[in-house]
């Protein structure tokens, strides 16, 4: 049985997501969904189904566990704390992944990796203020 969904809070979510520097397709992809559903998500119109919100939460609720408890409650369904989340398949090289988190401050890791996925998929980078001026991702594309 499902409970009433928000779109307007789990937009909010999202926003949240990607302020701490989740793209939209890297939130399809850790929902198991293609961005353009991601899109719909953080713009309010669909509510996630069960499965992927599930998850997009397991994937996130160890760093995130306020945005990944909101996305599952948001969507009406009720919350339960993941046993065992699943390490997120990165799209980018494994190599690049351990120097990341190796040489970049912990709070700043996510923005980083998501510029790097950014760049390395082509797609254009943020338009939020504030996130056009730390591109590392351009740097690495370089």
């Amino acid at each position: 049985m499902h409970g009433e969904w928000s779109g307007t809070r789990i937009a909010a979510a999202i926003t949240a997501l990607k302020v701490s520097g989740f793209s939209e397709q890297r939130i399809g992809r850790l929902a198991g969904v293609n961005r353009s559903t991601a899109n719909r998500w953080a713009r309010g119109i669909n509510r996630p189904d069960n499965d992927a919100v599930r998850r997009l939460a397991a994937a996130l609720w160890r760093r995130h566990p306020r945005e990944a408890r909101e996305l599952v409650e948001a969507s009406g369904y009720p919350w339960a704390e993941p046993v065992a989340a699943p390490e997120p398949e990165p799209s980018i090289s494994p190599a690049l992944l351990a120097a990341v988190r190796r040489e970049v401050d912990p709070a700043d890791q996510e923005r980083v990796i998501a510029a790097l996925e950014r760049a390395m998929s082509g797609e254009p980078p943020p338009t939020e203020p504030g996130e056009a001026d730390q591109s590392p991702g351009r740097q690495a594309a370089s």
